[in-house]
């Protein structure tokens, strides 16, 4: 499908108007669908850019209220962060034309209690705001109440009278059983609170929670509901202990009282156990339940089996039990954000692939057991092959239901853009689907039944098989069987896939055999090694296997080029060919078709499915480089320049979502050795040694196709040839 030109996915999509003191709401379009999620507007006015404004995941920006999702953006009409509301058929958001904080640095936290709207923005070097707005269900708004906002002291009286500094870390917010509203947060290098019962006046903050001093200035805390009768606050400990700790406080205490304090999570031999990434939820039921992060990764040696991320969970008796989402095998992860299904009883934790941004994916467990299953980097929700740093997301605090879906907000900082994913029934299917299917037998003797496997793109919710082109409906199963054809000759077959935003049909044609054809399958494409790329192409590999025992005569090519392109007779090869490589355009879907005949002239005819190559340069912000790389200018290179080194041990990782991906490199007299690695394995999958006796560019030195696409991670590690060491980078290239 045809996507806007980059200057108008990044042209700002709303506007706020401001008239003297009445707000109004300014509608917005609706959302550009990105590859997974939805491009949602600009916040290049915020003046501080350097800082993320959908985090920290221990915050809260989004709620729902009254059937519909709201949050707290930035917006760049005033500078001042705004009320919008989510048009779920659109996926647009609306700017209600609400403002609130006018500190683009400041980070919020959003409580929804009933019609009542609390919001609170802590900064690292100013006080804390709070808000309280009420809501109209007759003009779908929100109001800010008289007298607002509050400020909140983050200093203690002795702080005050010293002259510190102000600032807080992130602040989060939870009301207890009792009506009172408590506010988290550490400063000082320790965990502090403050309370009020109405909210128009606050206690100056104090301390007091059971061992939550001498902190990290990076340490983090949140506070929440734990049972019916208390709430309790979390942090990290990364200065002292290297742990996650918790300490409950009673309804009934006194308000300095708490409880014991509770290990959540203990320091790991050799350390790197605690971070500040944090996501804490209350489960419909009471439980406390909290997504933390780990620095496992940085151990040395790696251990694979150490958790990268996981949920921890309090039982009533102050224990925890920890479960695993990630491991330091199936890769890197960061800011791990908790939301709770409390209709479907589901545990989902969006994780950042990789840390320093790429992708946002999740992983699904049920509250029931949080058994995430075998470790995995999850299923995309929100990514884009324009947006290489979609990091930071935020969702809402209280559980969502299956009305309502999940809708996560994200951030890619280098274009400054927002972005979300909507996971869930509710969610609209904002781009119809491709039609597209395979069968087996390709071709079957009379009687012998077929199988049909749909192969449609886009997320199709529905089917209609007709299995003979008569205008009849034979089956509406996604992957159904026919019985099978009582004549020979020429059969076509027609499938139309629905979803929410349209349909898309195909026809395919079987052809009868009174002897059975060849077996013919066609693997993903894949790139060819020691192939040349070129500027906008790539050569691309289509390999087969096929057999017959009277032997094989010819096979017929055909390509289609576009998504819904006609297919194309490209060329007849011999009975003994088994691949062809053609040349393939960056950022267009292609689809093969092998027509293989025996010596009996029987047919048989395989697919390859739809296949789009894609280009990731040196410079992209998806790969990152350690150790010393330096930059080579060549009108050799595929874009004018490549980084190289020489340095024994340096690397270069990408992680993407893709089924084949190839590794573009410059060879010559003065080219070393490199070591692969695959999916955070700790073995090399191969050493591929770059010396050749002359110069040659663009080069595809390494080639890995899997099955079917997923998130994958190359990282490339220099050896350190003697005498000959440089490896290079040109550019990654990838199949999705």
């Amino acid at each position: 499908m045809p996507r806007p030109s980059r200057l108008d996915r990044l042209a700002p999509i709303l506007v706020a108007v401001i008239v003297s003191t009445l707000s109004v709401a300014v509608p917005a379009r609706a959302a550009e669908q990105l590859d997974h999620g939805y491009d949602d507007m600009s916040f290049s006015a915020a003046t501080v850019t350097t800082q993320s404004l959908t985090s920290d995941t221990v915050q809260s920006k989004l709620w729902v209220h009254d059937g519909r999702w709201w949050a707290v953006l930035f917006s760049n009409g005033d500078g001042k962060h705004h009320i919008y509301r989510l048009d779920m058929p659109t996926q647009a958001w609306t700017d209600t034309g609400i403002a609130l904080d006018d500190r683009d640095g400041a980070k919020a936290d959003v409580l929804v209690d009933g019609d009542a709207l609390h919001v609170v923005f802590s900064q690292t070097t100013a006080q804390i705001r709070y808000y309280r707005l009420d809501y109209s269900a007759a003009t779908t708004k929100y109001t800010l109440a008289s007298g607002y906002p509050k400020t909140i002291e983050t200093r203690t009286a002795a702080e005050v009278s010293a002259g510190s500094p102000v600032g807080s870390g992130p602040g989060t917010m939870v009301r207890d059983g009792t009506g009172r509203l408590w506010i988290a947060w550490t400063s000082g290098n320790e965990v502090r609170f403050a309370t009020s019962l109405t909210g128009a006046t606050w206690s100056s903050p104090a301390r007091g929670v059971p061992g939550a001093d001498g902190l990290d200035p990076t340490d983090v805390a949140a506070v929440t509901t734990a049972g019916s009768d208390g709430i309790g606050i979390f942090w990290s400990d990364q200065a002292t202990d290297d742990a996650f700790y918790f300490s409950r406080h009673l309804d009934s205490a006194a308000e300095g009282t708490w409880e014991a304090r509770e290990t959540a999570l203990a320091s790991m031999a050799g350390g790197y156990t605690a971070t500040e990434e944090i996501s804490l939820k209350t489960s419909p039921s009471g439980g406390v339940l909290a997504a933390v992060k780990t620095d496992r990764d940085i151990v040395v040696p790696t251990i694979p089996g150490d958790p990268a991320s996981l949920v921890l969970e309090r039982a009533d008796d102050g224990t925890w039990t920890s479960h695993v989402v990630t491991s330091i095998a199936s890769g890197q992860v960061g800011h791990p954000l908790l939301v709770i299904d409390g209709e479907a009883d589901e545990a989902h934790v969006f994780l950042i692939v990789p840390p320093g941004g790429g992708a946002i994916n999740r992983r699904t467990a049920s509250l029931g057991t949080l058994d995430f299953g075998a470790s995995a980097l999850g299923m995309p929700l929100i990514e884009d092959a324009d947006y290489a740093k979609i990091k930071n997301p935020t969702s809402a605090k209280a559980p969502t239901d299956t009305a309502t879906g999940i809708v996560v907000e994200a951030e890619d900082k280098p274009t400054a853009r927002y972005l979300h994913g909507c996971y869930g029934s509710a969610c609209p299917d904002a781009i119809p689907p491709i039609a597209s299917f395979s069968f087996s037998p390709t071709s079957p003797v009379i009687g012998q039944a077929v199988a049909f496997t749909d192969t449609s793109v886009n997320g199709p919710t529905s089917w209609e098989w007709d299995f003979q082109n008569d205008g009849t409906v034979d089956s509406i199963e996604q992957n159904p069987t026919f019985a099978g054809y009582p004549t020979l000759g020429t059969k076509v077959i027609k499938l139309t896939v629905t979803n929410g935003a349209g349909s898309g049909t195909t026809t395919r044609s079987l052809t009868m055999a009174d002897l059975t054809g060849p077996t013919l399958a066609i693997p993903n494409p894949f790139f060819t090694v020691r192939s040349t790329m070129a500027g906008k192409t790539t050569p691309v590999k289509i390999a087969w296997s096929a057999g017959d025992p009277s032997g094989l005569a010819s096979f017929r090519v055909y390509q289609r080029t576009g998504a819904t392109g006609a297919l194309k007779y490209v060329t007849t090869l011999k009975g003994t060919a088994r691949s062809l490589v053609r040349t393939l355009a960056f950022k267009t879907y292609y689809e093969f078709r092998i027509d293989a005949y025996d010596t009996k002239g029987n047919r048989s005819i395989a697919y390859s499915g739809l296949v789009r190559p894609l280009r990731y340069q040196q410079t992209s912000t998806a790969i990152n480089y350690t150790g010393r790389w330096r930059t080579a200018t060549t009108s050799s290179a595929s874009v004018g320049s490549l980084r190289y080194s020489g340095q024994t041990g340096a690397s270069v990782t990408f992680t993407t979502w893709a089924r084949s991906i190839g590794w573009v490199s410059k060879t010559g007299p003065t080219s070393g050795r490199a070591r692969v690695y695959l999916d955070g394995g700790l073995t090399p999958v191969a050493t591929i040694d770059l010396r050749t006796s002359t110069a040659k560019w663009r080069r595809v030195v390494f080639n890995k196709t899997w099955a079917a696409a997923g998130t994958h991670t190359i990282r490339i590690v220099v050896v350190g040839t003697a005498r000959h060491p440089r490896v290079d980078l040109d550019a990654f290239i990838i199949t999705r």
